[in-house]
């Protein structure tokens, strides 16, 4: 391969300082003076021909230093070739690592999960295998989404067990109408058999009407009692899902904060015994350093110890002349 030796790039640069200040001192008093022109032209051709050949070395030099870059890159190309497939190997086995881990870790919180799923009281299932391919944040997820939707089912099912209420008060509203319907409808027909009868029977059969219509009203508002009675019950059973569902919000949202607290501490806890780790082994490389090169207590004034904030450089005298 050969070498790039750049000094051999010529003309040198005071060469060309001095070459360029000689030319600088023609002066030109007279522009029609085609002699001092000749010579400003004989200075510009000759300081061009100088920049022709320093172009000329320039291309020489790239080429060469372009041979060179090719070199070193198909060098490096050679070289990875051999460490590659070993990095893609122990790579290979990191993940495999990581993966039975992460499955260790998951497998040592399921029962938590699964209980904590159970308490919904959804009677969905779901399999183990699901779980596990859940981070903590996709179970939370799920785990929400499962108790909304546990809630909506129940919300549902009052909103029906109140609509069935109110269609069995309308039925029995309904019977109880037509049952006055076809009460008065026999009086009708009472009042018309006894309209033949004498006055005073008649006057006897209205008493008696009256008293009946007495006693239908009677009925009635008793029937508009449980309708409103019935409406009462349901208002209140609504309030009382609604202040349940807040009370799970509630709930939710504060399990939710103790999570994300418990999850930030315990990643603190690994930062720091990462930094503490760090610092230990620092220590021992030092004492390991110091111990090599024979630093001792006993002759440390024998060694001058000079710190930087990338290294240590450790100093020995090595002997004393006496003068």
């Amino acid at each position: 391969m050969e070498n790039l030796d750049v000094g051999e790039f010529n003309p040198k640069k005071e060469e060309l300082t001095k070459i360029v200040l000689k030319s600088s001192k023609i002066i030109v008093s007279d522009l029609r003076d085609l002699k001092q022109v000749s010579a400003i032209k004989e200075s510009r051709l000759s300081l061009r021909k100088v920049e022709i050949q320093i172009a000329k070395d320039g291309k020489k030099y790239r080429q060469k230093a372009r041979d060179i870059v090719n070199y070193v890159l198909d060098k490096e190309k050679e070289l990875k070739k051999i460490t590659s497939p070993e990095i893609e190997r122990l790579k290979e086995i990191e993940d495999k690592s990581e993966a039975v881990l992460l499955k260790d870790r998951r497998l040592k919180g399921l029962p938590d999960k699964k209980k904590r799923l159970e308490e919904i009281g959804d009677n969905v299932k779901v399999e183990d295998d699901y779980l596990l391919g859940l981070d903590d944040l996709e179970f939370v997820a799920y785990l929400n989404q499962r108790v909304a939707d546990k809630n909506e089912a129940d919300k549902i099912a009052e909103e029906n067990r109140a609509e069935m209420a109110r269609a069995k008060v309308q039925e029995e509203q309904d019977a109880q109408a037509k049952k006055l319907e076809d009460e008065r409808e026999a009086l009708r027909i009472k009042e018309e058999e006894l309209e033949a009868k004498a006055e005073k029977k008649r006057k006897e059969e209205q008493d008696k009407i009256d008293k009946a219509n007495e006693a239908l009203a009677q009925k009635n508002k008793e029937a508009q009692d449980k309708i409103d009675e019935a409406n009462r019950k349901i208002e209140a059973d609504k309030l009382e899902l609604q202040h349940k569902k807040e009370l799970q919000e509630a709930d939710d949202r504060a399990k939710k904060e103790v999570e994300e607290k418990q999850e930030a501490d315990r990643l603190k806890a690994i930062e720091d015994k990462a930094e503490e780790d760090k610092k230990l082994a620092n220590r021992k490389a030092y004492i390991e350093f110091l111990s090599k090169n024979g630093y001792t207590e006993k002759i440390k004034e024998e060694f001058t110890i000079v710190k930087s904030e990338t290294k240590i450089v450790l100093y020995k005298k090595v002997a004393e002349f006496e003068l």
